[in-house]
């Protein structure tokens, strides 16, 4: 019993503290699970597995994110 007492209390105290990074860690568990297919597709082609990581994650950045970005700073002013 008291072990369980202090394990849901190490898991209070760390929801609290990180809880303002909360949505922020589910957007990413978000897209890394929509784009775990792409990024298996890619490391298995030519590249090897850091180098592929590498183009992927530039390419989504260029093509999902920086677009985003444009239009909501378009968008607020």
């Amino acid at each position: 019993m008291v072990r369980k007492s202090v394990v849901l209390l190490l898991v209070l105290v760390a929801l609290y503290i990180l809880s303002p990074f909360l949505v922020e860690v589910g957007m990413g568990a978000i897209f890394a699970v929509l784009f775990y297919p792409w990024m298996r597709r890619v490391e298995l082609g030519w590249f090897p597995n850091s180098l592929a990581a590498g183009l992927f994650t530039l390419g989504v950045t260029v093509v999902l994110f920086i677009p985003i970005a444009i239009m909501t700073v378009s968008g607020v002013k």
